[in-house]
Protein backbone atom coordinates (compact mmCIF):
# COMPACT_ATOMS: atom_id res chain seq x y z
CA UNK A 1 0.00 0.00 0.00
CA UNK A 2 1.37 3.44 -0.93
CA UNK A 3 1.83 6.38 1.38
CA UNK A 4 -1.25 8.45 2.07
CA UNK A 5 0.54 11.77 2.10
CA UNK A 6 3.90 13.45 1.65
CA UNK A 7 6.75 12.51 3.93
CA UNK A 8 9.93 14.40 4.63
CA UNK A 9 13.42 13.01 4.63
CA UNK A 10 13.96 11.36 8.00
CA UNK A 11 16.56 13.22 9.98
CA UNK A 12 16.12 11.09 13.12
CA UNK A 13 18.32 12.13 16.02
CA UNK A 14 21.24 13.98 14.54
CA UNK A 15 24.03 15.02 16.88
CA UNK A 16 23.90 18.78 17.34
CA UNK A 17 20.38 19.15 15.98
CA UNK A 18 18.48 21.93 17.72
CA UNK A 19 15.09 20.58 16.63
CA UNK A 20 14.75 16.85 17.39
CA UNK A 21 11.01 16.84 16.58
CA UNK A 22 9.33 15.77 13.35
CA UNK A 23 11.16 17.18 10.34
CA UNK A 24 8.15 18.83 8.75
CA UNK A 25 7.59 20.94 11.87
CA UNK A 26 11.01 22.52 11.71
CA UNK A 27 11.27 26.16 10.70
CA UNK A 28 14.62 25.94 9.03
CA UNK A 29 16.22 23.99 6.25
CA UNK A 30 18.81 21.45 7.35
CA UNK A 31 21.45 20.22 4.95
CA UNK A 32 22.80 16.94 6.33
CA UNK A 33 26.08 15.67 5.00
CA UNK A 34 26.84 12.05 5.76
CA UNK A 35 30.47 11.65 6.78
CA UNK A 36 30.29 8.01 7.82
CA UNK A 37 27.46 5.55 8.21
CA UNK A 38 26.45 7.04 11.54
CA UNK A 39 27.93 10.55 11.78
CA UNK A 40 26.25 13.61 10.30
CA UNK A 41 27.11 17.29 10.14
CA UNK A 42 24.12 19.60 9.87
CA UNK A 43 24.21 23.03 8.37
CA UNK A 44 21.30 25.25 9.37
CA UNK A 45 20.14 28.10 7.18
CA UNK A 46 17.01 29.95 8.05
CA UNK A 47 14.58 29.43 5.18
CA UNK A 48 11.03 28.22 5.55
CA UNK A 49 11.00 25.11 3.39
CA UNK A 50 11.99 21.45 3.41
CA UNK A 51 15.32 20.46 1.95
CA UNK A 52 13.54 17.61 0.18
CA UNK A 53 10.13 15.97 0.10
CA UNK A 54 9.60 12.31 -0.72
CA UNK A 55 6.23 11.27 -2.14
CA UNK A 56 5.86 7.62 -3.14
CA UNK A 57 8.95 6.90 -5.26
CA UNK A 58 9.86 10.51 -6.09
CA UNK A 59 12.08 12.95 -4.21
CA UNK A 60 11.74 16.69 -4.84
CA UNK A 61 14.84 18.62 -3.79
CA UNK A 62 14.66 22.27 -2.88
CA UNK A 63 17.37 24.51 -4.26
CA UNK A 64 20.83 23.47 -3.09
CA UNK A 65 23.52 26.09 -2.51
CA UNK A 66 27.30 25.75 -2.31
CA UNK A 67 27.38 25.96 1.48
CA UNK A 68 30.35 24.68 3.42
CA UNK A 69 28.86 22.62 6.28
CA UNK A 70 31.74 23.47 8.63
CA UNK A 71 31.21 27.25 8.37
CA UNK A 72 27.54 27.47 7.39
CA UNK A 73 28.61 29.96 4.71
CA UNK A 74 29.02 29.85 0.96
CA UNK A 75 32.39 28.44 -0.06
CA UNK A 76 34.96 31.03 -1.01
CA UNK A 77 35.54 31.50 -4.67
CA UNK A 78 33.67 31.87 -7.90
CA UNK A 79 30.68 30.13 -9.41
CA UNK A 80 32.74 27.01 -10.14
CA UNK A 81 33.70 26.59 -6.46
CA UNK A 82 30.10 27.09 -5.33
CA UNK A 83 28.84 24.68 -8.00
CA UNK A 84 31.26 21.95 -6.89
CA UNK A 85 30.08 22.29 -3.29
CA UNK A 86 26.40 22.43 -4.31
CA UNK A 87 26.79 19.16 -6.22
CA UNK A 88 28.47 17.54 -3.19
CA UNK A 89 25.61 18.74 -0.99
CA UNK A 90 23.03 17.50 -3.52
CA UNK A 91 24.70 14.07 -3.64
CA UNK A 92 24.32 13.73 0.12
CA UNK A 93 20.68 14.79 0.06
CA UNK A 94 19.93 12.31 -2.74
CA UNK A 95 21.65 9.51 -0.83
CA UNK A 96 19.66 10.35 2.32
CA UNK A 97 16.52 9.84 0.22
CA UNK A 98 17.74 6.47 -1.16
CA UNK A 99 18.44 8.03 -4.54
CA UNK A 100 21.44 9.16 -6.59
CA UNK A 101 22.49 11.29 -9.53
CA UNK A 102 21.66 8.32 -11.78
CA UNK A 103 18.02 8.63 -10.67
CA UNK A 104 17.61 12.37 -11.33
CA UNK A 105 15.02 12.97 -14.04
CA UNK A 106 14.90 16.79 -13.98
CA UNK A 107 17.41 19.41 -12.83
CA UNK A 108 17.08 23.17 -12.70
CA UNK A 109 20.18 25.35 -12.49
CA UNK A 110 19.77 28.95 -11.36
CA UNK A 111 22.74 31.22 -12.08
CA UNK A 112 23.53 34.76 -11.01
CA UNK A 113 25.31 35.12 -14.38
CA UNK A 114 24.34 32.98 -17.38
CA UNK A 115 27.85 33.54 -18.76
CA UNK A 116 29.00 31.01 -16.14
CA UNK A 117 26.88 28.28 -17.76
CA UNK A 118 29.72 26.71 -19.79
CA UNK A 119 31.93 26.30 -16.71
CA UNK A 120 29.06 24.94 -14.64
CA UNK A 121 28.20 22.53 -17.44
CA UNK A 122 31.69 21.01 -17.18
CA UNK A 123 31.07 20.29 -13.49
CA UNK A 124 27.53 19.09 -14.20
CA UNK A 125 28.92 16.42 -16.55
CA UNK A 126 31.12 15.07 -13.73
CA UNK A 127 27.99 14.15 -11.74
CA UNK A 128 25.39 13.34 -14.41
CA UNK A 129 25.98 10.66 -17.03
CA UNK A 130 24.11 9.75 -20.21
CA UNK A 131 21.23 9.61 -20.57
CA UNK A 132 21.27 13.05 -18.98
CA UNK A 133 18.23 14.25 -17.06
CA UNK A 134 16.03 16.97 -18.49
CA UNK A 135 17.50 20.32 -17.47
CA UNK A 136 16.64 23.98 -17.44
CA UNK A 137 19.10 26.79 -16.70
CA UNK A 138 18.18 30.38 -15.92
CA UNK A 139 19.92 33.60 -15.03
CA UNK A 140 18.14 35.12 -12.05
CA UNK A 141 18.28 38.57 -10.49
CA UNK A 142 19.43 37.37 -7.06
CA UNK A 143 19.92 34.10 -5.19
CA UNK A 144 19.72 33.44 -1.43
CA UNK A 145 22.80 34.55 0.51
CA UNK A 146 24.08 36.20 -2.70
CA UNK A 147 24.99 32.77 -4.03
CA UNK A 148 26.22 32.48 -7.59
CA UNK A 149 24.41 29.17 -8.25
CA UNK A 150 21.48 27.15 -6.91
CA UNK A 151 20.47 23.71 -8.15
CA UNK A 152 17.20 21.86 -7.63
CA UNK A 153 16.19 18.42 -8.82
CA UNK A 154 13.51 15.77 -9.05
CA UNK A 155 14.66 12.15 -8.73
CA UNK A 156 13.31 8.64 -8.45
CA UNK A 157 13.74 6.93 -5.08
CA UNK A 158 15.19 3.43 -5.05
CA UNK A 159 16.42 1.30 -7.89
CA UNK A 160 15.40 2.07 -11.47
CA UNK A 161 14.68 -1.02 -13.54
CA UNK A 162 15.44 -0.78 -17.26
CA UNK A 163 12.69 -2.49 -19.26
CA UNK A 164 14.07 -1.46 -22.65
CA UNK A 165 15.71 -4.80 -23.46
Amino acid sequence: MGRLGPTRLPIRSIPGSLYPGPYWLRVQITVCLQLTCSVYICTRIYFYCSQAVVIDNTVYLSGVLGLDPSTNKLVDGNTVAQAKQAFINMKNILEAANSSYDNVVKATVLLADINDFAEVNKIYKQYFKEPYPARTAYQVAKLPLDAKIEIEAIAVVGEIVDHSS
